[in-house]
Parts: C-alpha cells; sequence; structure tokens
C-alpha cells in the first residue's frame, strides 16, 4: 500500500496537466496552449526547488519517524515549511510585479506575451500555496503515509478539472478567465484541498498535523536547514538537469503506439503536425521505461543519503552522450536524429545508475544523519 498510491498520484498529476492542456488547445487555440507553455521552464525550475527541499526533509523525517521521534519530525517538517513559503512569498511578490519581464526574457513571441503574461502573474502570486502543498505531501510519505497524498490530489485534480473549462467558457455566471482559466483554477484547487487536508490532519491526529508543536517548529532550526538543503538540492539540481531530457509519460507508453495519431490530435489539429508528432512518438516513448529504472536506482541511493553521484551520472549522460548524439545524429539523419538521442541517453543513463548502485552504493553502509 506504499508504492501504488504513489504510482497513482504521479498518474493523477500528469493527467491534471494534460487534460488542462487539452482544453486550453480545443476551447481556446492552439496560441492559447503556447502562452501557458512558454511558462513550463520557470514553473519546473521554482517547482524543482521545493521538491528537493520536499525530498531532502523526507529522508530525515522518515528516520526521526522511524527513531520513534514525532517531535524532531514536526521540527523537520515546521522548518522546511518556514523556508519553502518564504521562497514562495518572495516570488509571489516578485512575479506579481515582473511576470511580463520574465516572459519577455523567455523570448515569447509577442503575439502570446500578454495571455502568457497573465497566466504566469497567477501562477507566480499562489506559488505559496503550490510549495506549501508539495511540501506537505512529501512530507507525509516521509512517515509512510502516501494514501492522503493520494486522496487529497484526486480532490485536486477533479476540482481544477472542473474549474477549468467553467472559467474557459464562463460557465453559471463565472468570470470568462481565458487562458488564466488553468491558473485560477489550479490556485483555488490547491486552497480547497489545504485547508481540507489541515482538517483532515488533526481529526486523525496524524504526526504532520499543523498544531502548537508544528507551529514551536516552524522557527528556523540552522543544522536541521543545512541538512534538509545537503540533500535537498543535489536533488533539485537532478531534477532540473532531468527536464532537459523531457521525459515521457510513463502512463502512455502502453498506448502510445496504438493511439499516438489520436492523442496528437487532442492537442494539435494540422494534419502535417500531427504527422511528424506521431513519428517522434513512436521514436522517443519506449524508452520511457528505461529512464523510470534509472530513476529507481538514483532515488534509492537519494534516499540514504547519497546524492551527488546520482545527479554527477544524470549531468554526465546530458552533456557527454545526448548533446553530442543529437547534434551529431541530426547532422546525419536529420530530425529524427535529435529524437534518437533520447532514448540512447536513456539507456546509458540506467546502465550508469544501475552500475554504481550495484557496485559501490550496496557495499556501503548507510548511517543516520540526523
Amino acid at each position: 500500500m506504499f508504492v501504488v498510491p504513489m504510482m497513482l498520484s504521479n498518474i493523477l498529476q500528469s493527467l491534471f496537466g494534460t487534460i488542462n492542456n487539452v482544453y486550453l488547445g480545443q476551447m481556446i487555440g492552439v496560441d492559447a496552449l503556447a502562452a501557458v507553455s512558454v511558462f513550463f521552464p520557470a514553473m519546473f525550475f521554482f517547482v524543482s526547488f521545493v521538491m528537493g527541499l520536499g525530498s531532502g526533509a523526507g529522508v530525515l523525517i522518515g528516520q526521526a519517524w522511524g527513531a520513534g521521534e514525532p517531535a524532531k519530525v514536526k521540527q523537520i517538517a515546521g522548518t522546511t515549511l518556514s523556508i519553502a513559503l518564504l521562497l514562495g512569498g518572495l516570488i509571489a511578490v516578485l512575479g506579481g510585479v515582473f511576470s511580463r519581464e520574465l516572459l519577455t526574457a523567455l523570448a515569447t513571441p509577442a503575439n502570446i506575451l500578454d495571455a502568457a503574461a497573465g497566466y504566469a502573474r497567477i501562477m507566480m502570486i499562489t506559488m505559496p500555496l503550490t510549495f506549501a502543498y508539495i511540501l506537505l505531501s512529501l512530507q507525509m510519505r516521509g512517515v509512510g503515509d502516501t494514501v492522503t497524498p493520494l486522496a487529497s490530489l484526486a480532490a485536486s485534480t477533479t476540482l481544477g478539472l472542473v474549474l477549468t473549462p467553467v472559467f474557459i467558457r464562463g460557465w453559471l455566471g463565472a468570470p470568462v478567465l481565458g487562458v488564466a482559466s488553468a491558473a485560477w483554477a489550479s490556485a483555488i484547487s490547491t486552497l480547497t484541498t489545504l485547508a481540507w487536508l489541515h482538517l483532515h490532519l488533526r481529526r486523525r491526529k496524524h504526526p504532520l498535523a499543523i498544531d502548537a508543536a508544528f507551529l514551536r517548529g516552524m522557527l528556523p532550526d540552522a543544522k536541521l536547514l543545512r541538512a534538509v538543503l545537503r540533500l535537498g538540492i543535489p536533488a533539485a539540481i537532478g531534477m532540473i538537469v532531468m527536464s532537459l531530457a523531457e521525459m515521457v509519460l510513463i502512463g502512455l507508453v502502453a498506448i502510445g503506439y496504438l493511439f499516438s495519431r489520436v492523442l496528437m490530435g487532442f492537442f494539435i489539429t494540422d494534419p502535417a503536425v500531427i504527422e511528424v508528432a506521431q513519428h517522434s512518438l513512436h521514436i522517443v516513448l519506449w524508452s520511457s521505461v528505461l529512464f523510470g529504472i534509472s530513476i529507481t536506482f538514483s532515488s534509492a541511493m537519494r534516499a540514504s543519503g547519497t546524492v551527488w553521484m546520482p545527479l554527477a551520472i544524470s549531468a554526465f549522460a546530458i552533456a557527454a552522450i545526448e548533446v553530442p548524439a543529437a547534434t551529431w545524429l541530426s547532422r546525419s539523419i536529420g530530425l529524427d536524429g535529435v529524437w534518437l538521442a533520447y532514448p540512447i541517453t536513456f539507456a546509458a543513463m540506467m546502465l550508469l545508475q544501475m552500475s554504481y548502485y550495484l557496485v559501490v552504493w550496496r557495499k556501503r553502509t548507510v548511517h543516520r544523519m540526523i
């Protein structure tokens, strides 16, 4: 009952973004989809950092929980939440003022700049909510609870997917919000879910319920914070490095080959573009299985505090294998060469992570870090 809810959570998370993109592409148009997509690199960067914090905190929380120290659990969780909220608040202030400048720096085309800036502004202003939700979900897994994050994500996803088309069309008297519909739907669903989680965790007397002890733990502890950052920063950097490989959703592998034309048709309608996209999916989809195996090995090592070597292996695969392979193959066989670089890289990454895990890591003694 630990792994399955995590898998379902990943599927739901991917499903939310995918269906929201379908709404935007089909109900507004391709420019709306482009306006949302252009903010993705910045959003992924922000989320990567807080997920790195959450991963580091989750390892320490797991050790404290296993040692029977619930007070230490709350202290770690509180310290990490304080830093995440401070960072989220800074992004909210700067994003509210400079969202247009950020999108301009990202080379956003002029015809979608206004829509993209409006979407990005809402996403950044509500970043503290996003950070709190992500962090709390990761911390709950640290105490062995994967069911509550799944239930909260299911509720949040359902509410968000209902609200997005309501705001796009202005149904039931709602304002017509255009491209920003997805951002507002996400913010409302996240806030609602956080309120439910607070009540639910208090009622269950959950070890991560926000009570007086938790609030005291929100006064940052420098020693704990250093331990969290030591584990979390490499994990965050690793996520950013991995994003360069543009992972294809594992959940679509099984159906991708059979329904790739229909799948791409949800997002785009130009037959020529669909043909190119379908062909590209055929080249890349299967290799996401290799990438998933690589992530399994690297995650196991990070959970014990071995964080830099998995990161170094990933960075090496991107810099020394993927980029040269894509460059050389694209010159030799054209666009297909760029896509072929992905399975080559994922295969190399899997072999390198697995080799280090089996030859080196398994022979080490795992020590407590707090």
